[in-house]
């Protein structure tokens, strides 16, 4: 049995829940949104704490989860500004992604012995959690896990094998990494890094701060460390050993680069400071960094990567080259308000997320050769050739869009980060919605899908945080994955 479709156990005087015995699951979304809730208890005899199960929550300040309970769900309490405690049990096996996220005021938290991998964005944003013992048993620390930027130490245990480079996401201000019991790190010098020496995972801001140039030590192989907010820094110098730059998303160089150089005998990376490019030996961009207002990225470059407009600060157009083939993920990225893009013939795949949520509205007019196979925009709107699969709007929708009659999909992160749409209208023809395609639509409170969809990807609505109301024009259950994400739960589906 799971709780949650009686939300009439709350205390209103104490603001407290009582879980009823019988319930072993607490269901996907089940006391999310509820106002006035101070206090849970959940008792061993919940097995699982579902998805959202109470995310959202902005009075809630106190968590206790018994001996018992295993699994905490992707994104349980996220958003809970209020939440300041949390005492958790050694039988919990499992925490997901982001069941913490921007928890604020979070403060203090007891995580159990049982735990091995400390999931992506677990406490990403808990700017108040000043300190944490790490389980252990712990193995591996993921991306943006330790993102919250109060913490000033850390004792990795022996037991972990891996650390991501984008754990902390560069905001941490650790004075002390402690890694004396553990043979795969080591910290020394500002640095921490692979006992081997060939990945960096964090380095101190005093090494950082207050310099022009930034050189990569010799021997590291891999750099996916965010170095983005130290704008101080006008030269890069890359090591000869280095292989790998920015392999991870959720980093970058600074906007401030101005000269790269890369080391005599790395058969790798090409810094081209005639053009103001860095590129690899597959002709990747990885960096633009021309202060020109009109630049032309030239020819034989096949790929973008995360952020590599970035340090182009001062462009207001950029037209890539006809060998251009693919965008990927970011690669519009910290781009400048305004920025006129030119795309040309040969570009078959762009990522949903080309564009971050962060960055909706900065893009000017987006256009691509007519002579293009693959893609048509008009209206600054990405479409496919024969118009009927919508994958992506370049500009910020301030309230009702209507979906074009012919469109029958709805590509991933297609409508992601249009966080002031109030309504959209789904056309008859629809038929299928990609994952992510209304994430972050935070002003959505209704949407109707119409009868012909058969099928929603498992986090359509994925951080959706207001929607309440999905209806379905189809009986109940012939589309799998229901909520989709939603954090309402399957309190918001409604079916015909």
């Amino acid at each position: 049995m799971s709780a949650g479709d009686n939300l009439g156990l709350m205390d209103e005087a104490t603001g407290s829940i009582v879980i009823p015995q019988n319930v072993t699951k607490i269901g996907e979304g089940a006391f999310s949104n509820l106002e006035g809730l101070k206090t849970i208890v959940i008792p061993g005899t919940v097995k699982e704490i579902g998805v959202n199960a109470f995310s959202n929550n902005k009075t809630l300040e106190k968590v206790i989860i018994q001996d018992g309970v295993e699994i905490i769900g992707w994104y349980a309490f996220k958003d809970c500004n209020n939440l300041q405690s949390v005492e958790m049990a050694d039988s919990v096996q499992g925490i997901g992604v982001g069941a913490f996220y921007y928890c604020r005021n979070l403060k203090n938290i007891n995580l159990s012995n049982n735990i091995k991998v400390l999931n992506d964005d677990v406490f990403d944003g808990c700017e108040s959690l000043k300190e944490i013992t790490l389980p252990e048993n712990l193995e591996s620390i993921n991306s943006g896990s330790l993102a919250g930027g109060g913490l000033t130490y850390l004792k990795i245990p022996k037991s972990v094998t891996y650390i991501a480079p984008t754990f902390c996401f560069g905001r941490g201000d650790f004075n002390e990494i402690d890694t004396s019991e553990n043979e795969h790190y080591k910290f020394e010098n500002g640095f921490l890094l692979t006992t081997d020496n060939k990945t960096i995972c964090y380095i101190s801001p005093s090494k950082l701060k207050n310099t022009d140039t930034f050189a990569i030590p010799e021997g590291v192989e891999v750099f996916s460390y965010s170095i983005s907010s130290y704008t101080n820094i006008k030269k890069l110098i890359l090591p000869s050993t280095l292989a790998k730059l920015l392999e991870n998303v959720w980093m970058g160089l600074p906007s401030s680069i101005e000269q790269v150089e890369v080391t005599s005998g790395n058969t790798n990376l090409i810094a081209d400071n005639e053009n103001k490019i860095l590129y690899n030996k597959d002709n990747v961009l990885i960096l633009c960094y021309s202060k020109e207002e009109n630049i032309i990225i030239k020819e034989g470059i096949v790929s973008v990567k995360d952020e590599a407009l970035a340090a182009a600060t001062r462009a207001k157009k950029i037209t890539f080259p006809d060998s251009l083939e693919f965008l990927g993920y970011r690669a519009f990225g910290r781009i400048t308000t305004g920025l006129n893009i030119v795309l040309g013939k040969k570009v078959n795949r762009i990522e949903g997320s080309v564009i971050d949520h962060n960055d909706i509205g900065k893009l000017g007019n987006v256009s691509i050769s007519p002579e293009n196979e693959r893609y048509v925009i008009e209206n600054n709107i990405l479409y496919s050739k024969d118009r009927k699969t919508l994958e992506k709007v370049f500009y910020y929708i301030n309230g009702e869009f209507t979906v074009e009659s012919n469109v029958e999909k709805i590509s991933e992160n297609a409508f992601q980060g249009q966080g002031k749409m109030t309504n959209i209208v789904l056309p008859d023809n629809l038929k299928e919605i990609g994952t992510s395609a209304f994430g972050r639509c935070s002003a959505l409170t209704k949407i109707r899908i119409p009868s012909k969809i058969n099928s929603i990807a498992g986090n359509c609505f994925g951080t959706c945080r207001n929607l309440s109301v999905i209806e379905i024009d189809k009986k109940e259950g012939s589309i799998s994955g229901a909520p989709w994400g939603c954090p309402y739960g399957l309190r918001a589906v409604k079916w015909k």
